[in-house]
């Protein structure tokens, strides 16, 4: 709260988390893919970290070749616990996102 950043400073810590994202995708996804794919994957690992994707089924699928079954494995991801109830709870902006990734995860690269 009240710490204030500028512009070029927010793009700098924005193109840090990319080349995470990017680090681990390179990392981790042993077959091809095109840059939609890697972009919507660069856009869930920023989400929810490179950890979660590299245990993920998502994960899984695309190595074994299954992109259809990895790009339905997006919206799974739409969960968050809620801190007072515990209990897992649909949120609808994290649905959103997750439709959009599977989206751009399936459409032919540019």
């Amino acid at each position: 709260a009240g710490k204030v950043i500028t512009k070029a400073q927010a793009d700098a810590f924005l193109q840090l988390d990319i080349s995470k994202a990017d680090a681990a995708i390179q990392r981790l996804v042993k077959v091809p893919i095109n840059q939609n794919e890697r972009d919507a994957l660069a856009s869930f690992i920023f989400n929810l970290g490179a950890g979660a994707f590299e245990s993920s089924t998502l994960l899984k699928k695309i190595n074994e070749g299954d992109k259809q079954s990895a790009a339905n494995e997006f919206l799974k991801w739409d969960k968050f616990r809620n801190p007072v109830t515990k209990k897992l709870e649909t949120l609808t902006g994290l649905t959103k996102r997750r439709v959009a990734e599977k989206s751009l995860f399936e459409s032919n690269a540019l």
